[in-house]
This record gives C-alpha cells, structure tokens and sequence, in this order.
C-alpha cells in the first residue's frame, strides 16, 4: 500500500473550494477509462500532521476497487424506515444588502413502512421550526423556538451557525425520540427478524456533518467545548448502534473528490461513479466501501457506499459509521442493499439542482415537504415582521435595516 505525503496537493485545495471545480468546464466521456492506480491515499495540513486516510477495503485488491456490487431488486422487503431532512430558508423580509437579520430553519420526519402511521403518531408528527433572529433586534419571541445570536456571528458564521443547530441539537433530538419509541416497542435491525419489526433511519446529507475532524480533535484532547452539538450528534449516533438501529446518511449531489485520491484521471466522485457503472452496465449496484479514517482518532472511521441506481439519475453516495455497527449483522452492506431496494421500490423522481434523484420514499417525502415547509413559514414570518415594521418609527426602521 502506499502512501503519499504532501504539503498542499491539488485534491486538498479543489475539496476545501469545490466552487472552483464546478467552473472547471470537464467532459466526461463514455470512452474515459478511470482507473484505480493506490488503495491508500494520506492527506495532511500545511504543517506536515496526518488528517485522515482515504482507504479502499483491505479484502479488495486494487484492481478490483472499481468492480460495483449488483443486487437483487426484485426482493421484496417491507421494513420500517424513517427520513429525517430539514432546509433552510433565508427571510428576505428581514435583509439589507448582504446583511442578515432573521432565518427560519424547519425540520421534517416522515416514515414509511407498515408501522409508519403509528411511529408518526407516536412522536407526534412533530415539525419544529427555529428562527435566528439578530440580537440588534428588539423583537418578543418565543424562546422555545427561537434563538437569539450576536448579529456579527449571524453575518460571519452563517453556515457554521446552521449546521450547529441543524445537525446538533435538533437531529440529535429526533434520533433519541425515535430510538426510545424503537426500544419501547421492539424495533430494530436483525438479519433473521421479521421485516415488520426491523428499522432503518436515513438522516439527510453527510452522517456527522463533516464534523468528523472537529469529533476527532476533541475526543483526542479531551475537551468538546464549542462543538457540543457536533458530539451530541455523535454520542446520539452511538446509543442508535448500540440498541441495533442503523443510521445511514445519504449524500445526494456527491461532487466530493473522495475516489480521485485513488484514481486516475482527477475528477468528481460522481464523474467517476457514473463513468464506470455505465461501463460495466450495471443498475442499482454499490462499490465496495471507501473507508474515510481521521488520524487524529482512528476510532472516528467513515464507510463511504457509492452507489449507481439507473441511467439518467443521479448516483448517491450512503454514508455509515462501521463501529456503530448493530451486532446481528456481519456487516453493512446488507443495510446498503436494502436501501437500494427501498429506491427501486419508490418509483418517484425527485428533480434538484438540475438532477435527477431516486431516494428512500420516507427520505424523498420528508427533503420535499421541508423544503416546502420552509416556504411557507418563510411567507408566513415575512406577513407578521411586516405587521411590526409598519408599526416602528421610520428612524429606526432605517437604522435597523428594514427598508
């Protein structure tokens, strides 16, 4: 196996500002042959330190790395499974210029499965919306569902404020609600169970939120302080492996260059992805797992599943973290093929960004319906301020931003 070290290398640079890849005009062709040239490839900083060790599976000789997994579609399966998903919505009505005084976050479970009415009903369909209001605002609100942030940390740290709420306590939340439900009536993921009670949950984009290198620093060091949400999620993950509930994160647009550290030639995980399994002429197939391992805690360990489901839709990348594991499967490609027969089953097409999509019905329903919940708190929060604005003094409407 061998390793590479650099101080700077054109994958760190393009991954830490992918907006320079999308303006990179690549055409990929049927006729490009992408190839697997290491099974081991170490990224480090500018200081020479180890930050993580893209691996492909140590059972797979190199070149065999680019060979998919078909599976068996027409199985039928009748499985539990749950979508948790939320969108973000900028309140226009509160804006001036670049500068931001308000955003609404709404957060969605729906599930689907023979059981999916009453585990709904159990957590009570519950749709929770967080406003971010600027502390430069005098405004009354409910503290419940609101939170109040110093207004230059709402402008400068936008998406690291999101992600903290989005992925830490909300989700952590959720995930711990719906495994004491799971545990209070005996759902779980075995091999030799009855589908009806085995349960699978799907959270909406990457499985710990690219947290992974802050997770890793802070179990090191010992100390989690300004990343509390981030090991919330991660301790919530955690307790789901260890009462035998998979949690599997779906990446839908994967333009991460995670394949092109053990490829050539350079491009997308989703150029390469697409590219071989046209080759290969497969349909709703997995490569064997990508391991993503954070050196500073080796424990902190990725599963990356690329997945091709048909011509014409895109490919999706399943993410899972293979030490929380539930203990009665051998492994998590059983879980892998299940979902891909939970695609198959769900004839919907979700249109995005300019793709196309074939999701988990209960992770397809719950990414539409936020997005369309977003919307409408979104109108419904820009009705009220507008009330408010019309009632402050013109000065200070001005000097607040309003207008």
């Amino acid at each position: 196996m061998s390793k590479i070290k650099i101080n700077k290398s054109i994958y760190s640079y393009l991954f830490d500002n992918m907006d320079i890849l999308n303006k990179f005009d690549f055409h990929y062709s049927e006729k490009t042959i992408f190839t697997p040239i290491r099974n081991t490839f170490t990224e480090y900083d500018e200081l020479g330190n180890k930050l993580y060790t893209i691996q492909a599976d140590p059972a797979v000789r190199i070149r065999d790395i680019d060979k998919f997994h078909p599976v068996d579609i027409e199985q039928k399966i009748d499985l539990l499974s749950v979508g948790i998903d939320a969108s973000t919505v900028p309140s226009q009505c509160l804006c001036r210029g670049n500068t931001r005084y308000l955003l609404v976050k709404p957060y969605i479970i729906c599930a689907s499965g023979e059981d999916a009415k009453f585990l709904l009903e159990e957590i009570s369909q519950r749709i929770k919306f967080l406003i971010l209001i600027s502390d430069k605002l005098k405004l009354i609100y409910n503290k419940a569902k609101t939170a109040l942030y110093p207004h230059y940390k709402l402008q400068n740290n936008l998406v690291n404020i999101l992600k903290h709420i989005k992925e830490g306590k909300i989700f952590s939340d959720f995930i711990e609600t719906i495994i004491q439900i799971a545990i209070d009536y005996g759902y779980k993921y075995h091999s030799r169970a009855n589908n009806d009670s085995k349960l699978i949950i799907y959270k909406d984009g990457s499985i710990l939120s690219n947290s992974e290198l802050k997770i890793a620093h802070a179990l090191k060091r010992g100390n989690f302080k300004g990343i509390e949400p981030f090991f919330k999620l991660y301790n919530s993950l955690k307790k789901a492996g260890e009462n035998d509930i998979p949690v599997v994160g779906i990446v839908k647009d994967s333009q991460s260059l995670l394949l092109s550290k053990l490829f050539t030639p350079f491009g997308s995980d989703y150029h390469i992805v697409r590219n071989l399994a046209l080759k290969q002429q497969c349909s709703y197939s997995y490569l064997s797992p990508i391991k993503k391992i954070i050196e500073p805690h080796k424990n902190i360990q990725i599963d990356n599943y690329f997945t091709f489901i048909e011509r014409g839709i895109s490919p999706l990348r399943l993410e899972v973290i293979p030490t929380f594991k539930p203990k009665n499967i051998r492994n998590f490609a059983e879980i892998i093929e299940n979902t891909l027969r939970l695609i198959y089953q769900n004839e919907n097409i979700h249109d995005f960004h300019k793709k196309r999509y074939k999701l988990p019905y209960c992770i397809l329903s719950s990414d539409v319906v936020s997005r369309n919940k977003a919307k409408d708190a979104n109108k419904l929060i820009n009705e009220k301020l507008n009330q408010i604005r019309r009632n402050l003094p013109i000065p200070m409407i001005i000097k607040r931003g309003f207008e």
